[in-house]
């Protein structure tokens, strides 16, 4: 087990080696995420977590990806810690002006900047969906999954923040799927989805 900790901590450490290499650090990234998922990071996964939400570099897209990847690992075994903060991430970052995420920046974000950050969010949401336990995220699609993604879509003029939005939409569908959950499961705000993903595709 100790190896393992030191395996996760080096993970962390190896992030800022590799400024210049967007696929390393995205793999990275998702190590990280691996290595909270087995429970090996010694500061626990809501460190963890913060580490990969301050370190991706939103406007790169392997990063962005390997972020995504590493939420995906963590909602495995730490759904709710993740969920709490991607609504951080709303709430103080591209939900509206303010003075950042948890602290790590400081300076308000630009419109475009923002449109970075909800690509990354509508990313995670979706490995969200297909990585988390069945049985959790049927506890957390409506409330916080849908809502979230659906708050995206209805708050972004950008062609790709959209696209991804609909692609999270078809991943939580899946992940919706009877054979998956082993039974039938209807969303509450199904007609509200429906209505806003025909409206997306118009436009």
């Amino acid at each position: 087990h100790d190896w393992t900790l030191e395996l996760s901590a080096a993970f962390v450490d190896q992030v800022r080696l590799y400024e210049n290499e967007t696929k390393m650090r995205g793999f990275l990234l998702a190590c990280v995420g691996i290595c909270v998922h087995h429970g090996v990071v010694k500061q626990g996964p809501s460190y963890a977590i913060d580490f990969i939400l301050a370190t991706v570099r939103h406007q790169d897209i392997d990063e962005s990806i390997g972020c995504a990847s590493a939420l995906g690992w963590c909602s495995r075994t730490h759904l709710d810690v993740v969920l709490l903060k991607l609504q951080n991430l709303e709430r103080n970052d591209y939900g509206r002006k303010s003075s950042g995420f948890l602290g790590f920046m400081k300076e308000s974000r630009s419109e475009s900047e923002a449109e970075l950050l909800k690509i990354t969010a509508v990313r995670c949401f979706a490995r969200i969906a297909s990585d988390a336990p069945p049985t959790e995220l049927l506890l957390k699609v409506d409330k916080h999954i849908i809502r979230a993604i659906v708050y995206v879509l209805q708050t972004s003029k950008d062609v790709v923040v959209r696209q991804e939005g609909l692609e999270a939409i078809a991943c939580v569908a899946k992940a919706l799927w009877p054979e998956r959950l082993q039974e039938r499961y209807l969303l509450a705000g199904r007609p509200d989805l429906l209505k806003e993903t025909l409206s997306q595709l118009k436009t």
